[in-house]
């Protein structure tokens, strides 16, 4: 996860006390809370009073040092409130895991349905739905509705997609207001689109997509724009 933008502003970095230890960087520090001793990460279902997004990382350490040097372990932390985040979508909770394609099997006739049998069963309901190849590539719909075998649309395709057209499918949808259920990786670096969003609550929302194609292997290449929905410097 990187942050891309910060409207109106620069990035302001500060070094902050953590915590616990911080393996990764570009994953999400949040505040304190009581007996914490200093900033926390986030969970890959909440990121409630976010601090800030880490530029690198830093090993926790509650003892003394033998040699009287600082014990401390210290981050930079961008701690924006209007930060813009950038993170790949991944189909599981690994990072990189390559988007699952569905392919048609019915050709559509109203540009609503798309018919395809390797859905399977996770509600994709309020989702996005794009066109990896076909008559369709590179162009998203919200998802309103969902079945083992269907996908139903809110606005339709413009064009009737044929059988062995494929798609791809992301779990959340831009300014909706399910959207704030994001859930992250296990490394909490990247955001699991895989998975119905009541299964995490990760309050990030969803300000833009960039749905890769065939032609840039979106199945590796697509990414969520977000933006937090609670972060602790945020004017009340």
């Amino acid at each position: 996860m990187k942050a891309i933008h910060f409207p109106g502003s620069a990035p302001f970095m500060k070094k902050m006390q953590i915590g616990e230890t911080f393996a990764n960087a570009g994953v999400i520090a949040v505040a304190s809370t009581t007996n914490d001793a200093g900033v926390m990460l986030s969970t890959t279902t909440n990121a409630l009073n976010m601090v800030g997004l880490c530029t690198d990382t830093a090993t926790y350490q509650a003892g003394q040092n033998a040699d009287g040097s600082e014990p401390s372990g210290e981050l930079n932390v961008i701690i924006n409130a209007n930060i813009v985040l950038k993170a790949l979508m991944s189909n599981d909770g690994s990072d990189g895991t390559a988007l699952e394609l569905f392919d048609v099997d019915t050709a559509t006739t109203d540009g609503l349905t798309i018919t395809a049998a390797d859905l399977n069963t996770i509600d994709r309901t309020d989702g996005t739905f794009w066109g990896y190849d076909g008559v369709n590539k590179g162009i998203r719909r919200k998802i309103v509705n969902t079945t083992s075998t269907t996908v139903v649309v809110g606005t339709a395709f413009p064009n009737d997609d044929v059988a062995g057209d494929r798609y791809l499918a992301a779990n959340c949808w831009i300014g909706d207001v399910d959207s704030d259920t994001v859930t992250l990786t296990t490394n909490l670096s990247q955001v699991n689109v895989g998975i119905a969003q009541s299964a995490g609550a990760a309050e990030l929302v969803c300000i833009e997509q960039e749905n890769g194609t065939i032609d840039n292997e979106g199945q590796s290449n697509s990414y969520l724009h977000l933006v937090p929905a609670d972060h602790f410097y945020a004017s009340s």
